[in-house]
C-alpha cells in the first residue's frame, strides 16, 4: 500500500507479518482439526502450538532468503516455521494446497480490513449532532448523505443512536 494514502490500522492488514500470522493460524487449525481425526498425534499439535509463538516479524527475512531460492512464497514459508518448530514441523502444512492458505488468508484479512471500515463508518455516520446546531446553521443534520443539504421539508434533523 502506499504509505501516504493508507491509515496505519488498514495498512497493517495487509503487512507481510500480518499475513503470515494469518498463514501460521490456518496451518496450525489444520493441524488441530487433523489431531481430532487422529492422523496427527496430539503431542505433535501441542508442540507446533507450543513452538509459534515467536513474533513473524523477525521470519520475514529468512522467508525472503528461502523464497529466492525456491521461487513459491508457502514452501518458503513452511521451511523457515519447520526451522523453528523442529520434527512435529512435518504435520505442517499436511493435507493443504497453497491456494487454500492462500486464499483463506486473503478472506481473513478481507474481513479485518471490512471490520476497521464498518467501525470508522459508524463512528463518522453516527456522530451524534444536535438541532439546536442544525438551526443555527439552516442545514440538515442528516449525517447519511454525502455533503450537508440546504433544509427543505424532507429534511430533518437524524436524532437517533448509534447502532
Amino acid at each position: 500500500m502506499i504509505p501516504r494514502y493508507s491509515r496505519p490500522q488498514m495498512a497493517a492488514i495487509w503487512e507481510p507479518a500480518n499475513r503470515f500470522a494469518i498463514w501460521l493460524q490456518i496451518e496450525i487449525l489444520a493441524c488441530e482439526a487433523w489431531g481430532e481425526l487422529g492422523v496427527v498425534p496430539k503431542d505433535a499439535v501441542e508442540e507446533i502450538k507450543a513452538k509459534t509463538t515467536f513474533d513473524m516479524a523477525d521470519l520475514v527475512p529468512r522467508m525472503d532468503e528461502i523464497e529466492r531460492r525456491t521461487r513459491h512464497d508457502v514452501v518458503a514459508f513452511t521451511e523457515a516455521v519447520a526451522e523453528r518448530v523442529g520434527p512435529a514441523a512435518r504435520y505442517i502444512h499436511l493435507g493443504l494446497t497453497s491456494s487454500d492458505v492462500l486464499d483463506t488468508c486473503l478472506a481473513c484479512q478481507m474481513r479485518q480490513a471490512a471490520d476497521l471500515l464498518l467501525q470508522d463508518t459508524a463512528r463518522t455516520f453516527w456522530t451524534p449532532v444536535s438541532p439546536a446546531r442544525c438551526s443555527r446553521r439552516r442545514i440538515s443534520c442528516c449525517r447519511l448523505r454525502r455533503r450537508w443539504r440546504r433544509r427543505s421539508p424532507s429534511w430533518r434533523c437524524d436524532t437517533r443512536t448509534p447502532p
